[in-house]
């Protein structure tokens, strides 16, 4: 009987042993898995924007590799000093358009190294942080609309030049109206070779900001009724002719050539001088020379005219006759 008591006791006492250690396992289990998820939840907080761009991330159906991948661009392009509104907003742009989520993380990825180039290009330019976020922001815009890094490249490099006899003001202006200039022509479709041809003819003419300020009006008013490919390119031939930017494009508007030179042909009080003009129609013309006829006007015909008609014409020297009108005839009438 003792014996079987024993045996009990012992396994019963084996049970509540594996019972009490089962225990903290469950609970050691459960704390790591509430941590892991506290860990993810704040993730997605302390950032400025990051919950609602999480949430619509995840409105889309975005897999959790593309949540992540577009994280940390965001926090890379913070750590640099870049802009992350751009980031964002392109994020938000892909989605409105109904774009697929690959697709809208590689133009993420654009957007980034564009920013990046446009900032790191800034810097070499302006020490201000300030004047490099601002002149960042315009190179990233020019390079938006279209301007190459190529051609961004000659520009800059025609900066450094241009600016290195100016003082930091007349310098940062410079910097930025020729950027803004750039992202003025480029939002127009002009091709980034005659963008760069403009601006580095014009620096190399010593063009200040002023005068970039004002080319960006005159740029917009020769292009309402113009292409302004050609409007550029005029702008461009000006200025290595040496043009103020007070003339830069009035060629590009002129419908027609020169009008230097007139013919005293079918014109109302049209003189033609010393040559051989044909005739004087319709007009009270005085035609000097070998004019064979003045017609329907009181034109006065010196030389060897032959006829005039129909007026109170005076023919001086040996006119041949006088018809229809009350004409004095100087010189013998035949």
């Amino acid at each position: 009987m003792k014996k079987i008591y024993f045996a009990v006791s012992f396994i019963l006492l084996v049970c509540a042993s594996i019972a009490s250690a089962s225990e903290p396992l469950e609970a050691n289990t459960e704390l790591i898995s509430q941590e892991q998820a506290r860990e993810v939840f704040q993730a997605q907080l302390d950032k400025d924007d990051m919950p609602a761009l999480l949430q619509a991330m995840n409105r889309e159906a975005f897999s959790h590799a593309n949540i992540v991948r577009v994280q940390q661009i965001i926090e890379e392009a913070e750590k640099e000093g870049l802009p992350t509104e751009p980031l964002t907003d392109k994020v938000y742009e892909g989605i409105a358009k109904t774009v697929d989520e690959d697709s809208i993380v590689g133009a993420v990825i654009r957007v980034r190294h564009r920013y990046a180039y446009a900032y790191r290009r800034a810097g070499e330019l302006v020490v201000d942080a300030d004047q490099e976020k601002i002149l960042g922001n315009l190179i990233a815009g020019a390079y938006t609309a279209g301007l190459t890094e190529e051609e961004c490249d000659s520009i800059m490099a025609a900066l450094q030049t241009r600016t290195r006899s100016m003082n930091r003001s007349q310098a940062q202006q410079l910097n930025i109206e020729t950027m803004n200039t750039a992202r003025v022509m480029a939002h127009r479709d002009v091709s980034s070779e005659t963008i760069s041809d403009v601006l580095v003819t014009a620096l190399d003419k010593s063009y200040q900001a002023k005068e970039m300020e004002e080319m960006q009006h005159t740029f917009r008013n020769r292009t309402r009724y113009g292409s302004a490919e050609k409007v550029a390119q005029q702008f461009s031939n000006d200025i290595s002719r040496g043009l103020g930017v007070g003339s830069l494009g009035h060629n590009s508007s002129n419908g027609g050539g020169s009008d230097n030179t007139r013919d005293s042909n079918g014109g109302s009080g049209g003189a033609g001088g010393g040559g051989s003009n044909s005739s004087g129609n319709g007009g009270g013309g005085s035609n000097s020379g070998s004019g064979n006829s003045g017609n329907s006007g009181g034109g006065s015909n010196s030389g060897s005219g032959n006829s005039g008609n129909s007026g109170g014409g005076s023919s001086g020297g040996s006119g041949s006759s006088g018809k229809s009108g009350g004409g004095s005839g100087g010189g013998r009438g035949k």
